[in-house]
């Protein structure tokens, strides 16, 4: 048992008899101490088809790693954008590898996206480059092999708050599919959220002390990346750095098909954030063109969301919504 997770046994004991049994926290604290864990197979080199890395800019940090399977004629391109509050983790990340292993091996080409972190570049250094990144692939498809015409995209967390960003404003190349999984869409709004939600910012900092040491000096990742203490965020900032305001006021690209994933017992990212975005996709797009597959009990990056089974529900609604 990790460290955390004993404290959060005793965070839940003292919880208990202080605040005379709050169940709906005392269930929230007990998924987050005991999710499910499905392991990943890394033991095989993929043998099914071709892999290089790519660059895509200037910097190290900026490459793709690419995935094409053989014997599929001009195979749908499938960005992957991995997540980490923007201030860690890399194209190989653990979620980013259930993703590109899944659909690769069901006639995918997936390019896992790398990019610049909070500690080498601020906002929007980020979000420039998956834009960069995605018009690069799409731009290089017939070298590549594979078929950019209709993209598909999906984000995880941080990620997934550069995929919907960039699936909402279509910088040029054309996205027709957003999977998008618990999404930070309000940067500046996560913390009203969790009070309105019940979870302590206390116990929030315990659960995610895998931030310490990667802040920079600043109280969270959203401060470093904006390289701004929230006491100094201007309506302008606030705005910036909000894909929420996106999709409510100027989001492009009218032919979006969307998959929204969240769990309800995520302490990382509220809950709430999810919701608001599949309020603000229907509204701009229908309720026929927007998913929000909602798990009950699933805390962040849950390892039931990346389940083969779950993966397979997923795969339909991208091949229903490319037809």
């Amino acid at each position: 048992m990790k460290e955390w997770q004993i404290i959060l046994i005793a965070v839940i004991l003292v919880i208990a008899v202080t605040l005379g049994l709050n169940h709906r926290l005392v269930w929230t604290l007990m998924h987050n101490m005991f999710p499910p864990h499905i392991e990943l197979d890394t033991s095989e080199v993929w043998a099914g088809g071709s892999y290089e890395r790519v660059f895509y800019g200037e910097s190290e940090a900026q490459y793709i790693d690419l995935y094409v399977p053989s014997g599929v004629e001009r195979p749908q391109l499938f960005v992957m954008i991995h997540g980490g509050g923007f201030i860690m983790n890399d194209a190989q990340s653990r979620p980013a590898q259930f993703y590109y292993r899944y659909f690769r091996d069901r006639g995918f080409a997936c390019a896992s996206v790398n990019y610049r972190l909070a500690d080498e570049s601020p906002f929007p250094a980020a979000c420039d480059d998956v834009s960069a990144a995605v018009n690069y692939l799409a731009d290089n498809a017939e070298r590549f092999g594979f078929d950019a015409d209709k993209i598909v995209i999906w984000g995880e967390s941080a990620g997934g708050h550069l995929a919907t960003r960039e699936a909402l404003t279509e910088t040029g190349a054309n996205i027709a599919v957003l999977v998008s999984y618990y999404g930070a869409y309000d940067l500046r709004a996560a913390e009203e959220q969790f009070i309105a939600q019940g979870v302590p910012k206390w116990i929030r900092d315990i659960a995610n002390s895998w931030t310490n040491g990667h802040l920079g000096g600043y109280n969270s990742c959203e401060e470093y990346w904006l390289r701004k203490n929230y006491a100094d965020w201007t309506e302008e900032d606030v705005l910036a750095a909000s894909v929420q305001n996106i999709a409510e006021n100027t989001a492009a690209n009218p032919s979006l098909k969307t998959l929204l994933v969240v769990g309800n017992a995520d302490i990382t990212v509220p809950t709430q954030q999810t919701l608001d975005m599949e309020r603000a996709l229907i509204a701009r797009y229908g309720a026929e063109n927007v998913r929000l597959d909602l798990f009950d009990g699933a805390i962040h990056a849950d390892d039931s969301m990346y389940a083969d089974e779950y993966l397979a529900g997923v795969e339909s609604f991208i091949r229903e919504a490319l037809k």
